[in-house]
C-alpha cells in the first residue's frame, strides 16, 4: 500500500515537471524576443496567402524592415518527443517559419510601459477604425503617455485572402500613418497555419453548437498568439476589443491606477466589466493566462478559462464561494466607471446579436462601493444634480460641482483614524475633461494628535496622488485657493490603507 503511495506521488511529480517544461518550452520557442520576420519570408507568406493583390504586396513589403532572419526556435526541437507544441497539436510538426507573424508595419524595439492589444476577426460589420480613432484621439490618450504605450492591432483571420481584409489593413495604413510613423500603431496578422487544424472534430462541450464550438476555439488560439506576442512588448499588457470606444483620458486614469497601485499586490486590474475588455496584467503574468488557455482551448470558452485560473491561483479548494470572492477580490483592482464601452452590434459568431453594453460608462454606479474608509464628507462647494460630494465618496461615480470659488473646501472625516499609505484623485473625466482642479487646489491632511501636513496640489491634468506615511491620520481637505472659471468633477477618488498579512497572497514573486 505504502509503495503503491509513492508511485503514485513520483507520477504527479513527474508530469508536474513535464508541465512545467512544455509550459517554458512553448513561451521561449514561440515568440522570443530575438525574432523578426526577414523581408524574403514575409515576401513568400504573401505570394503564398494573398496573391494577386499587388497593391497591398506592395505596401506590406514597403511596411517591413530589418534583414534579421533568425529562426523562431532551432528545427530539431518540433521533432523532439517533448514538443513545446505538444499542447497545440495541430502545430507539432509545423515549420518555425510558418508561425511567424505577417507584419504591415515597421516594429519598435524600444519596450513600452503599456502594450496595448487588439485582435481583429472577420465580422460582416468592422468596427476597427472607429475604435482606434477612438484610443489614438489626443482627447483620450494625451501626448505625455504617448511615448510610452504601444498599440498592436492583430488581424485573426483564417482566410487572409477575404477583400475585408485587404481593405482594412489598407484603411488603417492609410489613416493612421503618423501613428505609424512615430512606433505608437504596430499592425500584424497571425498566419493561417496557427489555424490548421479540423474545427469540425473538436469535440463540443457544454451543449455548444459546431459552428460556436469553432468560433470559441478559433477565439482561444487569436489570445494565445496575441498574449504572447504582445506581453513581450511592455512592462504591462492589456486586452481589448476591435469593436469598443474608450472615454476620455482613459490613458492618465490607467496610468494614475498603475502609480497608486505599485507597490501593492495585484494580479488584475479591470476597467471594465465585459468580458476580458479592459484588463490589465502585468507581462510577467501573461504567460500563466496563456499556458491556461493552450491547456483547455478545446474545452471551454477564453473568459472562463481566465476566471478559472485567478480561482486556481487564489482560492482554496475547501472554501465556499463567498470566501473564494474575497479571496479573489483581494489580488484585484476594480475601476468605476469602467473606461470602456463596447460598440458593436453584430457578433462575429454568425447570426448573434451583440447586446452587451457597459451599464455605468461615464455614469455613477450607486449600486457598488468604492472600498474607501468609512468618513462623512462636507463641502462648501455647491453640486449638481445628484452628483453629491458623499455620493462620489462611497459609490463608484462622480462628485460635481458647480461655482467654486477661493477658498472653498471639501472636507474628509474619518469615522476612526485610518493609516493612510496612499490616495489618488483624478478630475475632469468622462463627459467634461476640462472641468477639473488644477495647481490652484491643494490638499492638506490632520493626524491623530492633530497636527496638519500640506500634502501638495492638483497637477495641471487634474490628477493628485500622494503617498503618505501610514500613520494615523483622523481628516483630509481639499481648499481651493483660486476660484474656478470652470464647474469641477471628480470621478475617481480612491484611498488605500496599511495592508494586513491576508494580503501576502497575491504579492508577485
Amino acid at each position: 500500500m505504502r509503495s503503491s503511495r509513492h508511485t503514485g506521488k513520483l507520477m504527479v511529480f513527474v508530469l508536474c515537471i513535464g508541465l512545467v517544461n512544455i509550459a517554458l518550452l512553448l513561451d521561449t520557442v514561440l515568440f522570443s524576443e530575438a525574432y523578426e520576420p526577414s523581408r524574403q519570408r514575409i515576401g513568400n507568406f504573401i505570394e503564398k496567402e494573398i496573391t494577386g493583390n499587388r497593391l497591398l504586396s506592395s505596401v506590406l513589403l514597403q511596411n517591413t524592415h530589418g534583414d534579421n532572419s533568425e529562426k523562431i526556435l532551432e528545427e530539431e526541437l518540433f521533432e523532439s518527443d517533448l514538443s513545446p507544441l505538444s499542447l497545440l497539436p495541430h502545430l507539432t510538426s509545423a515549420d518555425a517559419s510558418s508561425l511567424e507573424p505577417l507584419l504591415f508595419t515597421q516594429r519598435n524595439e524600444t519596450r513600452r510601459k503599456i502594450a496595448f492589444c487588439i485582435p481583429v476577426v472577420w465580422r460582416q460589420e468592422a468596427y476597427i477604425l472607429e475604435t482606434l480613432r477612438s484610443l489614438l484621439s489626443l482627447n483620450n490618450l494625451e501626448e505625455e503617455f504617448r511615448h510610452d504605450v504601444v498599440f498592436i492591432v492583430m488581424f485573426a483571420f483564417i482566410d487572409t485572402a477575404v477583400d475585408s481584409f485587404n481593405t482594412m489593413i489598407e484603411d488603417i495604413l492609410g489613416e493612421f500613418r503618423n501613428e505609424i510613423q512615430t512606433g505608437l500603431l504596430e499592425v500584424a496578422a497571425i498566419p493561417s497555419k496557427w489555424y490548421d487544424l479540423e474545427f469540425d472534430a473538436i469535440q463540443p462541450t457544454f451543449n455548444d453548437s459546431p459552428e460556436r464550438m469553432q468560433w470559441r476555439t478559433k477565439q482561444n488560439l487569436d489570445y494565445i498568439y496575441l498574449m504572447n506576442y504582445g506581453s513581450r512588448r511592455a512592462d504591462y499588457y492589456m486586452q481589448l476589443e476591435d469593436d469598443i470606444k474608450a472615454t476620455s483620458r482613459y490613458g492618465r486614469i490607467i496610468f494614475d491606477y498603475i502609480k497608486f497601485k505599485q507597490d501593492r499586490p495585484w494580479f488584475i486590474m479591470q476597467f471594465s466589466t465585459l468580458g476580458a475588455i479592459g484588463r490589465l496584467y502585468r507581462s510577467e503574468d501573461v504567460k500563466y493566462l496563456t499556458y491556461a488557455i493552450a491547456l483547455y482551448y478545446r474545452y471551454k470558452p477564453v473568459d472562463w478559462i481566465l476566471y478559472s485560473v485567478e480561482n486556481s491561483r487564489y482560492c482554496s479548494s475547501y472554501g465556499d464561494l463567498t470566501h473564494c470572492k474575497q479571496d479573489r477580490d483581494l489580488c484585484s483592482v476594480s475601476v468605476s466607471p469602467p473606461l470602456f464601452q463596447h460598440i458593436g452590434k453584430v457578433s462575429s459568431l454568425s447570426g448573434k446579436a451583440q447586446k452587451l453594453r457597459e451599464r455605468y460608462f461615464e455614469k455613477t454606479n450607486n449600486k457598488s462601493k468604492r472600498g474607501n474608509p468609512s468618513a462623512k464628507i462636507t463641502s462648501t462647494m455647491h453640486h449638481y444634480r445628484e452628483f453629491t460630494a458623499q455620493a462620489g465618496y462611497d459609490k463608484e461615480g462622480y462628485m460635481w460641482f458647480i461655482d467654486v470659488k477661493q477658498n472653498d473646501s471639501l472636507t474628509v472625516e474619518f469615522e476612526k483614524p485610518a493609516r493612510i499609505t496612499r490616495m489618488l484623485i483624478i478630475s475632469g473625466v468622462g463627459t467634461a475633461p476640462l472641468d477639473q482642479f488644477g495647481p490652484e487646489t491643494k490638499l492638506l491632511m490632520q493626524y491623530r494628535d492633530g497636527k496638519r501636513r500640506n500634502l501638495g496640489q492638483f497637477s495641471n491634468g487634474g490628477d493628485f496622488i500622494a503617498e503618505l506615511d501610514g500613520w494615523e491620520i483622523s481628516s483630509l481637505q481639499i481648499l481651493v485657493t483660486a476660484s474656478k472659471e470652470r464647474w469641477v468633477n471628480v470621478g475617481y477618488f480612491s484611498i488605500d490603507v496599511a495592508l494586513d498579512e491576508t494580503h501576502d497572497k497575491c504579492r508577485p514573486k
